[in-house]
């Protein structure tokens, strides 16, 4: 049958879609014409093959289905430190997984990673994966593992909280009579954030009540030890001055936040501290029965 050519039409009425009983792509323009449209478009070097129903399996050396999910060669688990996990798959893979690729397998369910890390070692390349808040990785078999390149293939779930570390403190901390220039890990809050990319933030509500007049004066800091300010970047600061005070002592309470990106090799600790560079202090507190400290690390790769 010879091609029969499609008339002119407005955008607006123009429309596309795929017929299931052909598996074929089909263009219909209402009231006008209906037809088939031929699922190969042949290029001097490849061959793209639509797939209506998203298979992603190959058609020839030089041809690949579109699809949001692509075959993963045989996955073995390996270990486990969640919500990190590992797998390994045998040969060199890092010619095409890298960071930031989501991950679809089935064990009993349908379970949903994000590559945060990538190691080559022969024979095997072992697969770092983060788990979120909703997927463990066990030793039992992995089945029907896929990758994608695509930010929010079919199915992945988009929600930050799902991909979020996060600590939430609710007890207040407070350290007496505290040396001035000491950094003190108030309380012993602490996040462990694992490996990957991350955008971490903290919010905090600092109390700092002074032995003698005039002024008070409080730092917070999420730092890598527990006696130190640690990133300059992470760290906030109140100041408050009385002119005129006559009482006895004074008290300064400051909202503290703070937020960085930060990229992780390892997984690392971060510590809630807080210091005051005034002597003849009282205290210093972290008031987190009145306004929760809240501490998070975001995966940055969403």
């Amino acid at each position: 049958m010879p091609e029969i050519p499609l008339p002119a039409v407005r955008q607006d009425i123009f429309s596309y879609g795929f017929d299931k009983s052909f598996s074929r792509p089909r263009v219909t323009v209402p009231g006008i014409i209906s037809r088939d449209i031929p699922t190969e478009y042949e290029y001097p070097e490849s061959k793209i093959v639509f797939d209506p129903d998203g298979g992603h399996d190959h058609d020839g050396a030089n041809s690949r289905r579109v699809s949001a999910w692509q075959t993963l060669p045989v996955c073995v688990y390996a270990s486990a430190d969640s919500p990190t996990f590992t797998f390994t798959i045998s040969g060199d893979v890092t010619t095409y997984l890298s960071v930031g690729m989501k991950v679809k397998l089935t064990q009993t369910t349908v379970k949903y990673f994000i590559i945060t890390a990538l190691s080559y070692s022969s024979p095997n390349t072992t697969v770092t994966v983060y788990g979120g808040t909703d997927y463990t990785l066990t030793s039992d078999s992995i089945l029907s593992p896929s990758f994608s390149y695509q930010k929010s293939p079919f199915g992945f779930p988009l929600d930050p909280l799902k991909w979020t570390v996060s600590v939430r403190d609710t007890t207040n901390r407070k350290q007496l009579t505290p040396t001035a220039g000491t950094w003190y890990n108030l309380g012993g809050v602490t996040i462990v954030i694992p490996i990957g990319s991350w955008s971490v933030e903290y919010f905090v509500l600092m109390d700092h009540i002074k032995s003698s007049l005039n002024e008070t004066s409080m730092s917070a800091t999420l730092s890598d030890a527990a006696t130190t300010q640690g990133d300059q970047d992470m760290t906030s600061k109140g100041y408050a001055f009385f002119n005129g005070a006559t009482s006895a002592s004074n008290e300064g309470m400051f909202h503290g936040t703070a937020r960085k990106h930060m990229i992780l090799s390892t997984k690392a600790t971060r510590y809630m501290n807080a210091m005051t560079t005034l002597a003849s202090s009282a205290s210093i507190s972290f008031d987190n029965d009145t306004y929760p400290n809240n501490i998070r690390a975001t995966c940055a790769y969403l």
